[in-house]
């Protein structure tokens, strides 16, 4: 067994038994459990066996693996460059370690030349004085310190900088993933990885006066925003649920008011959820006041007004979500970047728009548009600068959203006119959403460590095959997220079957700008926000089958579709024509 085989087998060695190698430091031999699958060896590696001695055979490299307290001690004696490490598939720290040695396999694949991987001590120790007396054997090392305790963020310090870890593929200072850690073991060692798909970054040090602190506020905030962030998700919901509860009731009762009343409440909702967002505090209910304010204010505005007071509510929004994406990438560990993009503790997309903050791009422009009275090509500019938004790689960077945005607002922008669809235009819009996504998975092709240029990399290696792939594996991943709570197969059921009413209703003919147009007349002010409810039931049923949160993402388009179809049948029913059974 060749020298740079055994270093990878210790690799594997440390995340599949996590082994204590540590050198002796009161002169014993470190011992190594077997490797699952590799030759057994006689006695200790050889490159455990040469440290601690002296001479050229002392590593370069030391990753010590400490709980996180003494990894603490350590560091109030050691200032380092510090960071958090994160691996979204587990939140298990075990599984942190498991993914620096996987990412050091693959990165070295198939197997390093020998003396690659020489220079590389792992170690497990348990008290803080042991890090140190191994540090002191290695004079010049770089020493790399992992504090961990049962569960991620894991404490990493890199001793040989000062300040906050960045650099690496997260593009968010202080947070780290095992392929930034290889990464920069394998720059330490003078080589690069030689896997075309590797990723990870090497890290470096941004200069902070309290870089200790700044990390635990920061790990503080992420252990309290992805609670909060659900039940701020919930409170969502149910009040969404609950207005066009009351919203359909009115209508059912013959009270358009107060249908469009309980609507023009709920369209200020997202709005309000997205102010809870940045509203931080350690109770959710504190929070969530200004989702609550944000109901209130809508609900007390005149029915009269409503119409435009909803309009811009979805419009603000859209714009706000816009505005904010492009300010996140220059302030990527402040606000709104901690706000707007995912949870690092269990999600991969680290930057970028998340897929509800794409779907309130589509309800806000489409829905918005349609409640503004805007024309047809006002639609169409909007719709693409918020497809421009969701899908390029400096800003939302979500090359899935761009499919089911530019689908939906493209069988709005057919139906405009006459508030009815067509099969064609499903079929042309289907085709443009296709393109849509396709030029932004080329806009992002080269990046190494973006969703979207990972993706272009298979599909372009792999064709047809590795595109169905993706498109299986997401709507897996969906499906089994579904099956995680109560009733969710039903749920998503009852979603699907909501769309596909209102998408059919739209398709029938008889929509109230049909006969007007056939006779080269101009469509009531209605026809567009039925369009807006085809657009966005299309662009729902779209990401219900094509995003791995296709339940929660077509939810949220649902809910924007109920909105444009409670103010439309509320104004027939106040002109005295009450949308008939053939309208839906």
């Amino acid at each position: 067994m060749s020298h740079a085989a055994r270093r990878l087998a210790l690799c594997a060695l440390l995340a599949a038994a996590g082994p204590v190698l540590a050198p002796a430091v009161a002169g014993a031999q470190p011992v190594a459990p077997a490797v699952p699958g590799a030759p057994a060896a006689a006695g200790p590696p050889p490159a455990a066996q040469a440290f601690p001695g002296s001479g050229p055979a002392l590593p370069r490299v030391l990753v010590i693996w400490l709980p996180e307290p003494e990894a603490r001690a350590l560091l109030a004696r050691h200032p380092a460059a510090v960071g958090l490490g994160v691996y979204p598939p587990s939140r298990a720290a075990r599984a942190f370690l498991d993914g620096i040695g996987a990412s050091l396999a693959e990165a070295t694949a198939p197997e390093p030349p020998p003396g690659e991987a020489e220079g590389l001590a792992l170690m497990s120790l348990g008290t803080a004085g042991e890090a140190e007396r191994a540090i002191a054997r290695a004079p010049g090392a770089r020493a790399i310190v992992l504090g961990a305790g049962r569960r991620t963020p894991v404490l990493v310090a890199d001793l040989s900088g000062r300040g906050i870890l960045s650099g690496g593929i997260s593009r968010r200072p202080a947070v780290v993933v095992p392929g930034d850690l290889a990464a920069s073991v394998l720059e330490a060692l003078g080589a690069r990885p030689r896997s075309a798909g590797f990723a990870g970054r090497p890290l470096r040090a941004l200069p902070r006066a309290d870089s200790l602190g700044e990390i635990r506020r920061l790990a503080a905030r992420f252990e309290r925003d992805g609670p909060q962030g659900v039940r701020l998700a919930v409170a969502l919901a149910a009040i969404v649920i609950a207005g066009l509860t009351v919203a359909l009731g009115a209508l059912s009762a013959g009270v358009p008011a107060a249908a469009v009343r309980a609507t023009q409440a709920i369209a200020f909702a997202p709005l309000g959820y997205l102010a809870s967002l940045f509203a931080q505090a350690g109770s959710v209910w504190v929070r969530g006041l200004p989702l609550g304010a944000a109901v209130v204010l809508g609900a007390a505005l005149p029915p009269r007004a409503g119409r435009r007071a909803a309009a811009g509510a979805l419009l603000g929004l859209a714009a706000g979500i816009a505005v904010l994406a492009a300010i996140a990438w220059h302030r990527p560990g402040g606000e709104p970047a901690l706000a707007l993009w995912g949870d690092p503790l269990i999600s991969w997309r680290f930057f970028g728009l998340r897929n509800q903050f794409v779907a309130f791009l589509a309800g806000g422009v489409i829905g918005g548009a349609a409640l503004a009275g805007l024309p047809r090509a006002a639609l169409l500019a909007a719709a693409g600068l918020a497809a421009f938004v969701a899908g390029a790689p400096t800003l939302g960077s979500n090359y899935v959203g761009v499919l089911w945005l530019a689908f939906g607002a493209l069988v709005a922008v057919a139906a405009w006119r006459s508030g009815t669809a067509r099969l064609r235009h499903l079929v042309v819009a289907a085709l443009a959403g296709a393109a849509a996504i396709a030029v932004a998975l080329a806009a992002d092709a080269g990046s190494p460590i973006t969703h979207g240029g990972r993706a272009a990399r298979r599909i372009s290696s792999g064709g047809l095959e590795a595109l169905w792939g993706l498109v299986r594996g997401r709507t897996g991943l969906s499906i089994d997220e579904v099956r995680s709570f109560p009733a969710g197969i039903a749920l998503a059921i009852l979603v699907g079957a909501v769309l596909a009413a209102l998408l059919a209703r739209g398709l029938r003919s008889g929509g109230p700008g049909d006969a007007r147009v056939r006779s080269g007349g101009t469509a009531p002010g209605d026809a567009p926000v039925r369009a807006a409810s085809s657009g966005l039931a299309a662009a729902g049923l779209a990401a219900l089958l094509t995003e791995d949160t296709g339940f929660y993402t077509a939810t949220l388009l649902a809910f924007f579709a109920l909105f444009a179809f409670v103010f439309e049948s509320a104004g027939a029913a106040r002109d005295g024509a009450r949308p008939s059974r053939e309208s839906g």
